[in-house]
């Protein structure tokens, strides 16, 4: 049978052999399919298998997996009984893979045919969270009073559930200190000193903690104080003494000055020559000599950089050496069945020198002296301190200068503790 030209059938073949002649024009309809199972959500660095399924492909089908131009080995399977083919894919999937396109091909070589199927990876991983300095500031020329604001930028799958900022390893609260935190960014309000320091953003999904590596923040101020009380400073008559001032400031310092504050109130500067500046460390010595009684008073020293001077003075008190006073309120009392407290309290009533105190306690029984461990505070653990035994307790101080009277005897004389016969005094 033949066809006019005009009139050419479409012969659909299903695999079949048959010859096309020159009124035929014949199209190969497949009966390939192919499918990606195990397609759910991988884990990062975890081994996963996935495996691509092709049926009615007939024995000479070839599968292979491909991400881009690149082929990945895998492993095939054959089962012509029930004319399928299927190739595992074993691999350990990274971040960068999630939402690649891997594309699963099935190539039939006596049809010359080719089918495949593309899977968009969905790979889970931990957070990797990255703190950035709001665009319009610059940490170089943070002021004093501003505001900024830091974000944290986050690439994670599945989204990050929390995220939390710390302060040089301190977390951060929302609405305390002028930290102000709205999930993935933090105000700093009025900018200080107290803001300096290392900063970093956390964030948590099901897949595990990404923390961003620290953004140290420098704040420019004037000269603060390191040390904010004043300081009690013992010179002896006719004897010089080195007083250290120290003070924190950025940029680095322009200048110390010193006073010396009379009780009436009058403030007199001091010599350039009589103290040493280290400008880069912050510091400035003075070597100051009392001469008189009337030398005997407050010293103070302020600092200045490009920020402005200090505000508040760094302030040292001069006072005569003198041995310190004794612990006064003193109370013995039971803490437990094995062991009794002994606490006082430091008599502040003397206006001298009060630095480098070392508080002692003797207790005298009838089995003899023993001396409890020096401390710098008036308190002390006394083991196994059995009632109805006679016992006197004497307390004093010491620094550098003397000791203080002996005056504080205590006698006990009552039950504190059921007596357990045992004496570790």
């Amino acid at each position: 049978m033949s066809f006019p030209r005009q009139h050419r059938v479409l012969c659909l073949l299903l695999f079949a052999a048959l010859p096309c002649d020159g009124q035929t024009e014949c199209r190969t309809v497949s009966s390939m399919k192919v499918a990606i199972l195990g397609s759910g959500p991988l884990s990062e660095n975890k081994p996963s298998e996935l495996k691509c399924r092709v049926t009615g492909a007939g024995p000479h089908t070839n599968v292979t997996w491909w991400w881009d131009r690149d082929m990945l080995p895998a492993t095939i399977f054959k089962d012509p009984a029930k004319n399928v083919t299927a190739s595992l894919l074993q691999l350990t999937p990274s971040r960068r893979h999630d939402s690649f396109p891997l594309r699963c091909r099935a190539e039939n070589k006596e049809t010359n045919e080719t089918v495949e199927t593309e899977l968009k990876m969905d790979v889970h991983y931990a957070p990797r969270a990255t703190l950035i300095l709001g665009e319009y500031f610059d940490n170089d020329a943070l002021v004093e009073d501003n505001d900024i604001y830091f974000t944290c930028s986050i690439k994670a799958n599945p989204p990050a559930r929390i995220i939390t900022w710390e302060h040089n390893g301190v977390k951060i609260k929302d609405n305390v200190n002028d930290f102000r935190v709205t999930r993935d960014s933090l105000v700093l309000q009025k900018l200080s000193p107290s803001f300096n320091g290392r900063y970093t953003c956390e964030a948590t999904n099901d897949e595990g903690t990404g923390v961003s590596r620290p953004y140290n923040l420098r704040i420019r101020h004037k000269p603060l104080c390191k040390y904010n009380e004043p300081k009690m400073i013992a010179a002896k008559l006719l004897e010089p003494v080195k007083i250290d001032c120290e003070v924190e400031a950025f940029p680095s310092l322009d200048a110390f000055q010193w006073a010396f504050k009379y009780s009436s109130g009058r403030v007199e500067q001091i010599d350039r020559e009589k103290f040493t500046v280290a400008k880069e460390q912050g510091r400035s010595v003075l070597t100051y000599t009392p001469t008189s009684e009337a030398d005997y008073g407050t010293l103070q020293c302020w600092a200045a950089n490009s920020q402005g001077q200090q505000q508040s003075p760094c302030t040292y008190i001069i006072r005569h050496p003198t041995p310190p006073q004794a612990p006064i309120y003193c109370v013995l009392y039971p803490a437990d069945a094995q062991k009794t407290l002994l606490a006082c309290t430091p008599d502040s009533s003397s206006s001298g020198y009060k630095a480098n105190i070392t508080y002692k306690a003797e207790i005298m029984t009838n089995t003899g002296k023993k001396i409890l461990p020096d401390t710098t505070f008036p308190y002390w653990e006394l083991d196994n301190f059995d009632g109805f035994v006679s016992k006197e307790i004497i307390l004093y101080a010491t620094n550098e200068f003397g000791e203080s009277k002996r005056t504080f005897a205590i006698e006990i004389a009552y039950r504190l503790i059921p007596s357990t016969g045992k004496h570790n005094l």
